[in-house]
């Protein structure tokens, strides 16, 4: 007879080859990094498309609002990741 519920096989779940491995001391400041990079790319770009349009000058009005953006994204994703985790977690 058979248990109901998770059977005891483990799953073999795929990995990416070209995974990079940092220490996780770098987690953090990493992940600040990388998030606030997305975001502010993804916002910074629907904001300029939605002002300027998506004509010819598009590409240099977004990125001098990316790095902005960024400039001040960074430094609060990195100060408040610390506390942030603690709530979640």
């Amino acid at each position: 007879m058979q248990k109901k519920g998770r059977s005891r096989q483990r799953q073999h779940v795929p990995q990416c080859r070209l995974a990079l491995r940092f220490s996780p001391r770098f987690a953090t400041p990493l992940f600040a990094f990388f998030m606030s990079a997305v975001m502010t790319a993804i916002i910074s770009g629907i904001l300029t498309a939605y002002d300027v349009g998506l004509g010819s000058n598009f590409i240099g009005a977004w990125a001098s609002r990316f790095v902005l953006g960024w400039a001040l994204a960074l430094p609060i994703a990195i100060s408040v990741a610390p506390l942030i985790r603690s709530i979640v977690a």
